[in-house]
């Protein structure tokens, strides 16, 4: 029984689809060793960039109300140039 050029692209198909299956799990687990120290790094360095970047803001954010609260007192002080 001779397989025609349909079934034959199924058979390949399913032949390299086990292989990939079988070899994947293989070659995966290096690349999960060494993918997951990479993201734990990556992440650290994000928490404290976003660290940084909050403890700025804070600080711009006090510095802001301080002038804020400047340039009100000066609107509510009498001027003496008005009297």
């Amino acid at each position: 029984m001779a397989l025609g050029d349909r079934e034959r692209g199924l058979l390949l198909g399913l032949v390299v689809g086990a292989a990939c299956v079988v070899l994947g799990r293989q070659l995966l687990a290096p690349v999960q060793r060494l993918a997951r120290p990479t993201a734990k790094a990556a992440l650290k360095s994000g928490l404290s960039a976003a660290e940084w970047g909050r403890e700025r803001v804070a600080r711009l954010s006090e510095e802001l109300e301080d002038l804020a609260a400047e340039v009100q007192a000066e609107r509510l002080r009498p001027s003496a140039e008005g009297k």
